[in-house]
């Protein structure tokens, strides 16, 4: 197993480095949030397009004392989240998993 460490995003088209990406998907019984990005989006590869998640990219800043951990992701979800949407009830998270 290799090490885990932060990269900037410049590393992110570099095939040998893999991404830990917080992502969020917003449901609600049998209903799920859809959105489309609009013009000013980030990435201009994502306009118009549709997702059913919030997410990107972690950032140094969400490390917890010096380890990626569960704690380092939940705050990367949490950034990502608090930076697109407020959310002004209690909910319940999940954590899982999806791999290519």
């Amino acid at each position: 197993m290799g090490t885990i460490s932060f990269s900037p995003r410049r590393g992110e088209h570099d095939p040998t480095h893999k991404q830990i990406i917080p992502y969020a998907v917003i449901a609600h019984h049998d209903r799920v949030l859809y959105y489309v990005r609009g013009k000013k989006s980030g990435e201009q590869r994502l306009v118009a397009k549709g997702s059913i998640g919030i997410g990107g990219h972690m950032n140094d800043s969400d490390e917890s004392l010096f380890a990626w951990d569960e704690q380092a992701y939940r705050a990367g979800v949490e950034r990502e989240v608090n930076e697109e949407i407020q959310i002004e009830t209690t909910f319940d998270d999940h954590i899982g998993c999806a791999f290519e």
